[in-house]
């Protein structure tokens, strides 16, 4: 019975987590009724550079209007998923959401904290390794 109250109480903090997955932002257009306003939403985030787990946080946002705002809010911006749970609770209203979205964000983060897909990430290799030569 105190396996079964530890495993219930270790999973209840894993939900959240698990609730946060990288998702193409074409794919959240789909909660549009109109074609015209799926369209418009395909080329945005064709033209915006989204981080897929904060453009899922995005999809939480119930306003249609709201949603497309979030996504101009984390344009060009890099998050940490760890981070991003605090972001989807689910009494958040839509306002928060967003800010709680640019309050985490890690644009001016070390390069080190980064996520590899970032330019700015991108260390040159240092040429000392490069000239190393494997002695037997």
């Amino acid at each position: 019975m105190k396996k079964l109250l530890l495993a219930l109480l270790l999973s209840s903090f894993a939900l959240p987590a698990a609730a946060i997955d990288a998702v193409n932002p074409e794919t959240l257009c789909e909660r549009f009724l109109k074609d015209a306003d799926r369209q418009s939403c395909r080329q945005q985030a064709k033209k915006l550079d989204l981080d897929w787990y904060a453009a899922s946080v995005c999809a939480l946002v119930d306003s249609d209007s709201e949603f497309m705002s979030c996504w101009q809010d984390v344009n060009g911006r890099h998050y940490s998923p760890p981070d991003l749970v605090e972001c989807v609770t689910e009494d958040m209203a839509d306002s928060e959401r967003r800010d709680c979205l640019k309050r985490i964000s890690l644009k001016n983060a070390k390069r080190d904290r980064l996520p590899a897909s970032s330019p700015a990430a991108k260390k040159p290799v240092k040429k000392e390794y490069q000239d190393m030569k494997i002695r037997r």
